[in-house]
C-alpha cells in the first residue's frame, strides 16, 4: 500500500499574530484543562510576556511563601532574615568561599538592605505598574 508521510517541520508564530478574543478564551480553557494550570496563572504569564511586568497571583505568592520560607500562614507571615538564609541554604545559594554563592554574612547584609529599601522599591514598582505605556 502506498502511504504518505507528512512532517510538521518548524512552525513559527510572529509576535504580532492574533486569534481574537473568542478563540483566545477557547484556547485558554483548553490549556487550563490539559496543563492543569490555573487560568489566573496563565493570564499573568501571558501579561508578563507582553508587557515585561512580572505579576504573581496571590495564590501563587501564598504557596511560594509556604513552600520556600516554611510560612504556614503564607504571605500573611513576615519573612525574617533567618527564613531567607534557610531558603538560600536549601537551594544551594550559600557558599562561604563566595565562589558559587554568597556567604551567610553577605546574605544577612543583603536582606537587611532589601528590607530598608522595600518601601521605595514598592513605590517605584507601583509607579511603573500603573504608568501608561504606548505601543
Amino acid at each position: 500500500s502506498m502511504g504518505a508521510s507528512f512532517g510538521m517541520g518548524s512552525v513559527e508564530i510572529g509576535p504580532e499574530a492574533s486569534i481574537g478574543f473568542k478563540k483566545f478564551r477557547i484556547l485558554l480553557r483548553a490549556m487550563t484543562t490539559v496543563l492543569r494550570i490555573d487560568r489566573r496563572h496563565l493570564c499573568a504569564h501571558f501579561a508578563w510576556l507582553r508587557t515585561g511586568r512580572f505579576e504573581m497571583t496571590s495564590r501563587l505568592a501564598d504557596e511560594f511563601a509556604k513552600k520556600c520560607f516554611l510560612k504556614h500562614r503564607g504571605v500573611r507571615s513576615s519573612i525574617t532574615s533567618n527564613n531567607f538564609s534557610r531558603f538560600c541554604q536549601s537551594y544551594g545559594l550559600v557558599d562561604e568561599k563566595r565562589k558559587t554563592g554568597l556567604s551567610y554574612g553577605d546574605l544577612g547584609l543583603w536582606f537587611r538592605k532589601l528590607v530598608e529599601r522595600m518601601p521605595s522599591l514598592l513605590a517605584e514598582r507601583e509607579r511603573r505598574r500603573t504608568k501608561p505605556r504606548g505601543k
